[in-house]
């Protein structure tokens, strides 16, 4: 429920609250607020060291799923990584296809 609509209604703050659920100083908080919804901010998202050599790493962990981040932090830097061995791991853990937990009963 929208506080603004409540409080265009006609009714108290402590009745908005009841019937949001927040306390009343959290309606009091928003009460006199803009009426129009505040804009998200959109952000660009930045050029990593690592983004040339993202195409190279899926394509090594598709084919060899098995591969170490290390593994593959010693290839790239053969090919002119300059960036750090974290980065690395970070972006082979998004790319990694992820274990699937399996989930076998065990009677005895």
């Amino acid at each position: 429920m929208d506080i603004r609509r409540l409080r265009d209604e006609g009714l108290y703050k402590c009745d908005v609250a009841e019937l949001v659920g927040v306390d009343r100083k959290t309606v009091a908080k928003y009460w006199d607020g803009p009426t129009e919804e505040p804009e998200t901010p959109r952000y660009k998202k930045r050029q990593r060291k690592i983004d040339p050599y993202m195409d190279y790493i899926t394509e090594r962990l598709e084919k060899w799923p098995q591969l170490s981040a290390e593994r593959l932090y010693q290839e790239i830097v053969a090919m002119g990584y300059e960036g750090s061995r974290r980065s690395v791991r970070r972006a082979v853990a998004e790319v990694r296809p992820q274990k699937k937990r399996e989930y076998k009963p065990f009677e005895t």
